[in-house]
């Protein structure tokens, strides 16, 4: 029998959502943490396992540092000698041919691209009572310098390391099911679209083509119908094509076609304007009580004082 310290190497988890009945006991360490870098493997079998307790990034100054800088290829070299520094960790580290290296510290961008070409997973920023606990499951020991770390501090008692991401095929599901309601939007643009080859004169087809692009924009992606069903939508709770009218989900269209017909009667109303009358104010000294008005005229675009306004 093994006698295990429930205080330090049995934790309690909780997770929002859910029962207590729903609660299992799993045989190993679970940790909330992503990958460093996207491109990195979140499934490995049996794997070299490093730890941490160390930064794989250059290292800052404990306090104020003040650096004098002369000539441009000093700074240069500065940066030179930072990414020298990194190199040489990560290096080290690559000696010991790890699959997936976990610190409680950060991991530089140049040091996630070494151990990336290195085909390493890191982990960064794991929380020390952790660490403990994975170093006690995986028979690793956790190392405080690079230069430090031993053959023997490389735990190889894992059985499998994998990263789950749960919930995300509902909210794919999700945005799917709320991308069908837009379909309306769709169907406004290729009506008017149709309206376009109608119209004689290229004004009048420019703005229903300009209608028809502002509509389109609107969506950028909507669910697929299938045979011509087009009250049919994705059931988020089980990810299956379903009857919307079943669950009584519809879309205000009202709302929508009074929005555009506002917007249609505003522009039609702009572009009705040919002349904008301005009304001027002249010295009394000069001999006259008012004077008239200036015109602008929208097809010259220019301005003219003392200009008679034009009588309809």
């Amino acid at each position: 029998m093994t006698t295990i310290d429930i205080k330090r190497y049995a934790r309690v988890e909780k997770v929002p959502g859910g029962t207590i009945e729903e609660s299992q006991v799993l045989s190993g360490v679970l940790i909330n943490k992503d990958i460093t870098h996207p491109k990195m493997r979140r499934r490995i079998a049996n794997p070299r396992i490093i730890l941490l307790d160390c930064p794989l990034e250059y290292k800052k100054g404990e306090s104020q540092t003040n650096i004098e800088i002369s000539k441009e290829e000093d700074w240069a070299r500065i940066l030179e000698i930072e990414e020298e520094q990194i190199k040489k960790v990560c290096e080290k580290l690559i000696e010991f041919k790890p699959d997936l290296v976990i610190t409680e510290k950060g991991v530089s961008d140049l040091a996630q691209h070494y151990l990336l070409k290195a085909n390493i997973t890191a982990l960064r920023r794991v929380r020390k009572f952790d660490n403990n606990r994975i170093a006690r499951a995986t028979g690793a020991t956790i190392v405080n310098r690079v230069e430090d770390l031993r053959d023997s501090d490389v735990g190889t008692q894992c059985g499998m390391f994998y990263i789950e991401k749960m919930g995300d095929e509902y909210f794919t599901n999700l945005a799917d099911a709320m991308a069908v309601p837009r379909a309306s939007t769709v169907a406004w643009a290729t009506g008017v679209a149709g309206k376009e080859k109608e119209v004689v004169g290229a004004a009048q087809g420019a703005v229903f083509k300009t209608i028809v692009d502002a509509l389109e924009v609107i969506t950028q992606k909507l669910a697929k119908h299938a045979a011509g069903e087009h009250t049919w939508g994705i059931d988020g709770h089980v990810g299956k094509i379903t009857d919307m009218k079943t669950y009584g989900l519809y879309e205000s269209a009202s709302v929508k076609i009074q929005t555009l017909k506002t917007a249609i009667e505003a522009t039609r109303v702009l572009l009705r304007v040919d002349d904008i009358v301005q009304a001027t104010r002249k010295d009394k000294s000069g001999g006259g009580g008012g004077g008239a008005p200036a015109v602008r005229d929208m097809d010259q675009g220019a301005y003219g004082e003392g200009v008679e306004p034009k009588v309809p």
